[in-house]
């Protein structure tokens, strides 16, 4: 689990590191790399050439759909928007950059669910030791 979760943290790095490169102001308008509205526009248009080319519409709808705060969503696509016009990314974007922002997406996604699956089974197995609800019920 150590070591999924040590390859997990670095995907995340390699990530944010591409993101900063590219678009560095969506470091300040989503508040968590687990922000569903990031993953949302990490996952249909990463760079700002993608999100100026998405439109504020459908990137409104886009968000809105991800996010349990709807309501929020048209503020933070005019962020978004502004942030993509006005951006000190690299503007050079190649097919080699935008696979490789593709894998660290996949790469902290399949890490995830595997620290997901191990912790299901690590509750799972402690079912089977007796004292396991006190054990269970200490706070992660």
């Amino acid at each position: 689990m150590e070591r999924i979760q040590r390859y997990n943290t670095g995907s995340k790095h390699a990530l944010r590191a591409v993101l900063d490169d590219y678009f560095p102001e969506l470091n300040g308008i989503f508040w968590s790399m687990k922000s569903k509205g990031l993953w949302a526009v990490l996952e249909n248009c990463p760079f700002p050439e993608d999100v100026k080319r998405l439109g504020q519409k459908e990137l409104t709808e886009l968000i809105a759909k991800s996010t349990r705060r709807k309501g929020s969503a048209a503020k933070k696509v005019a962020e978004l928007y502004h942030a993509a016009k006005e951006t000190v990314g690299l503007k050079q974007i190649g097919i080699a950059d935008r696979y490789r922002l593709k894998m660290y997406l996949e790469e902290v996604k399949r890490s995830e669910a595997q620290l997901k699956d191990i912790e299901e089974e690590m509750k799972k197995l402690l079912g089977e030791v007796p004292c396991a609800k006190n054990i269970l019920s200490i706070p992660v």
